[in-house]
């Protein structure tokens, strides 16, 4: 298998075939995709802080306002038709889905997908409707499982050193039993060497198809189903992952899963938000003295509450307001959409995920999911 090394998801999006942009509140683009670029004629640069309003086809006419306002309380809104606008002064028929942009349950821009063309042409509309809401669930589900790949990417360096361990002693193993075997007849005390020998040679063995079983069944592009699980065997799953970069960055991570619950999720993704919140703090630590991650679990008010701590040097508050708005980051080779994707697979979970104030030494994130009885 082939792993595409992306770090983030802004390059799905940033090429997607539809135009996707980003507009504030106030008016202004945002962002901009290559799909904007093509339907639209302007590049990123010259349309990035201009006025939406110059897109359409009629600028006297654009009022968003009543559009706006229900965005503005976290409210969907039907696509509807419009005409566009190109560079060059033609006009472009297009459909257009808005949606807010959502952080911690707070609306703070908006997005708008533009597909040329319309779509009560077609003979049923509902079923158009329909496949616009299909491709766009086909989209997320993309979107997460190349978060995946990026991720299994990203540690690749790292990986490969785990599983060159173990090959190494199985081959140092064996071949020191066939030395021994080469002998011909063994004494009682060669024997018993050689026994020890193949034990050890298994035991790596085990250890580096455990590193794959477990890769596989992450980075696999499996369908959006929902099983109940022990948020502990899940934790515990991605940690046989998190210990591989841990190793390499000298991080010694701590475990207290004394309360566990059967939660109704997908597996994987939840896998795929645990893996980031650790990898970040692990991330964070670089360079400290005292490189600890603790991952514990407590349940309050029907839910199971997971936190991860670090001990670095934490998150100024001017960080901490923007920690989930899309593309913002503060890594120098980060997109900003890590935590964000999180954020969406936790609350479509039904549950919540947040940075506490309250944390005094590092970063401690947690989230919540409900639990079923």
């Amino acid at each position: 298998m082939r792993i595409i090394p992306w770090g983030d998801l802004s390059a799905v999006v940033l090429n997607a075939q539809d135009a996707i942009f980003g507009q504030t509140f106030d008016g202004d683009i945002a962002s901009w995709n290559a799909g904007a670029e093509r339907l639209f004629g302007y590049t990123a640069g010259e349309a990035v802080g201009q006025p939406a309003f110059m897109l359409a086809a009629d600028p006297d006419s654009w009022d968003l306002t009543s559009i706006i306002e229900r965005l503005r309380r976290g409210e969907s809104t039907p696509p509807y038709e419009d005409e566009f606008r190109h560079k060059d002064g033609s006009t472009l028929p297009a459909t257009v889905a808005i949606s807010p942009v959502m952080v911690s349950g707070e609306a703070i821009g908006i997005s708008q997908v533009v597909r040329r063309g319309v779509i009560s042409s077609a003979p049923d509309n509902s079923l158009s409707l329909s496949k616009l809401e299909s491709e766009r669930e086909e989209l997320r589900h993309q979107l997460l499982h190349l978060a995946r790949l990026g991720a299994m990417a990203q540690m690749s360096t790292a990986l490969a050193h785990e599983l060159y361990q173990p090959l190494t002693a199985i081959v140092a193993y064996l071949t020191s039993a066939r030395r021994l075997m080469n002998r011909g007849q063994t004494t009682l005390s060669e024997a018993d060497l050689l026994m020890i020998a193949m034990d050890r040679a298994i035991e790596q063995a085990s250890r580096a198809d455990q590193i794959i079983r477990h890769l596989r069944f992450f980075v696999a592009d499996q369908p959006d189903e929902r099983q109940l699980s022990s948020i502990r065997e899940t934790i515990l799953n991605v940690n046989d992952l998190v210990l591989i970069v841990a190793k390499e960055a000298d991080v010694r991570i701590e475990l207290n899963l004394e309360d566990d619950a059967q939660v109704l999720i997908n597996r994987v993704q939840i896998q795929q938000a645990l893996l980031n919140l650790m990898r970040n703090a692990v991330e964070a630590m670089a360079g400290g003295t005292r490189r600890q991650l603790s991952v514990f679990t407590s349940s309050a008010d029907g839910n199971i509450v997971v936190t991860i701590a670090d001990s670095g040097p934490g998150l100024s508050p001017e960080i901490a307001d923007q920690l989930f708005t899309p593309f913002k980051t503060t890594k120098p080779d980060g997109m900003g959409v890590g935590l964000s994707i999180c954020q969406t697979i936790i609350v479509a979970h039904g549950g919540d995920l947040w940075l506490d104030p309250s944390a005094t030494n590092g970063a401690t994130f947690r989230f919540k999911l409900p639990i079923v009885e």
